[in-house]
C-alpha cells in the first residue's frame, strides 16, 4: 500500500497549557545560572544525557549553571529508588530531569519538596499519569513540564509491515506488563487478513529463552513496541534474533542501531535543544505550569542497512524510499 510513514500525527505538536499567559522569553545577557544546579537523571542502556548537558552549557545565561549527570540502575526496585533518594538528598537541585515514565513516577513521589520536574516520556501523557481524561495537567503537578514522544502508532507499524515484508499474514507482538495490550489488539482489528501472536515476556525471563520461543513461532514476522523488557535486554537480544533472520519491526529506534532491521518511532526535532529550553524558562523564574507540555507529531522510520541486506527476499527493497535515517 505505499505509504509514506514519516507523517504528521497530528496537525502540529500538541500542547498541554494551563490558562496563563505565554512564557516570557530568557534574556541571555542575564547570568541565571550562577549557584542553582540541574539534576539530570538518566538510565543504564538508555542513551547517554551527556548532548543535553552540552546544550544547556551552550546557552549564555546557563554559562555557570551546575549540572549533575547521574545514572541509575535500569531495573525498577528497592536498588533504584534507594540510589534516587540519595542523589536527591545529596543536593538541593533547582530542576530535576528525567528520562522515563518510572523514574518520573518515582521522583514525583520523593519529591516532597515539588522541585520543578522537566520529563522525557514515552508514554502518553494520561498513561504516564500527567494529565486527566479531558487532557488537562492534574492541578497537583503544577512543577512539572516536559516532552512526550508517544503516538498511536501500531496501526503505522503494522501498515509498514505489511509494505516492508511480503506475504505477511501472522505477527508476532512481543509484550510485558508495561505494554497496553488492548490499544496493539484494536489496532489489529484493522487488519483482518493479519492474525496476531502475542509472546508476554517476565522481566526475570533470560533473553535466551524469549528469543528461543519468537524462533520457535509459527509468525512470518514480528512486532515489538517499546516496552521495558525490550529496552531492558536490547542489546543482548536483537542480535540472536538478528541472527535467525527474523523479519522485524521495532517501537525504539536505538533497537536498529542494536541490529534491528526496521524500527518506527514517534520524534520531537531537536528535542534536547526544546528541554534545555524548558529547563532555561524555569531557571529564569517562570513557573513550569507556564510551559506547554509538548507531545511528538512525527513518525521517523531508522533501519540498520546490513540487516535489512542479510534478509534477502524476506524484505521488499521498494520500502527503502520511506526510511529517514540509517544506523
Amino acid at each position: 500500500m505505499n505509504f509514506p510513514f514519516h507523517i504528521l500525527i497530528g496537525v502540529l505538536p500538541v500542547l498541554v497549557v494551563s490558562a496563563c499567559a505565554p512564557a516570557t522569553p530568557v534574556d541571555i545577557r542575564q547570568n541565571i545560572g550562577a549557584g542553582k544546579e540541574v539534576l539530570l537523571l538518566q538510565h543504564e542502556q538508555l542513551p547517554s544525557l551527556e548532548p543535553l548537558e552540552r546544550e544547556i552549557k551552550a546557552r549564555p545565561s546557563l554559562r555557570e549553571v551546575r549540572v549533575r549527570r547521574v545514572t541509575l540502575p535500569f531495573q525498577m526496585g528497592e536498588k533504584m529508588e534507594s540510589r534516587l533518594r540519595e542523589e536527591l538528598e545529596k543536593g538541593t537541585p533547582d530542576v530535576i530531569y528525567t528520562q522515563t515514565p518510572a523514574v518520573f513516577g518515582l521522583v514525583n513521589r520523593l519529591n516532597r519538596k515539588r522541585t520543578p520536574v522537566v520529563f522525557l516520556t514515552v508514554l502518553s501523557l494520561k498513561d504516564t499519569g500527567v494529565v486527566d481524561d479531558n487532557g488537562q495537567r492534574l492541578p497537583e503537578l503544577e512543577h512539572v513540564t516536559g516532552l512526550a514522544v508517544h503516538a498511536p502508532a501500531h496501526a503505522k507499524h503494522l501498515e509498514a509491515m505489511q509494505d516492508a515484508f511480503p506475504r505477511v499474514r501472522r505477527i508476532g507482538v512481543l509484550v510485558d506488563d508495561y505494554v497496553n495490550l488492548e490499544m496493539i489488539r484494536q489496532a489489529f482489528r484493522e487488519f483482518g487478513d493479519i492474525e496476531p501472536v502475542f509472546l508476554k515476556a517476565e522481566q526475570q525471563d533470560a533473553v535466551a529463552r524469549v528469543a528461543e520461543r519468537i524462533m520457535s513461532s509459527a509468525a512470518d514476522a514480528w512486532y515489538f513496541p517499546q516496552t521495558a523488557y525490550l529496552q531492558q535486554n536490547s542489546k543482548a537480544l536483537i542480535p540472536l534474533l538478528r541472527q535467525q533472520r527474523v523479519r522485524g519491526m521495532y517501537g525504539w529506534h536505538i533497537a536498529s542501531k542494536h541490529g534491528g532491521a526496521l524500527s518506527m518511532q514517534a520524534a520531537i526535532p531537536d528535542r534536547d535543544k526544546r528541554h534545555a529550553e524548558q529547563i532555561e524558562l524555569i531557571l529564569s523564574g517562570t513557573p513550569p505550569s507556564q510551559i506547554a507540555i509538548e507531545t511528538a507529531s512525527t513518525l521517523r522510520v531508522a533501519a540498520n542497512p546490513d540487516a535489512l541486506n542479510e534478509l534477502g527476499a524476506g524484505f521488499n527493497r521498494e520500502y527503502i524510499k520511506y526510511i529517514d535515517f540509517f544506523y
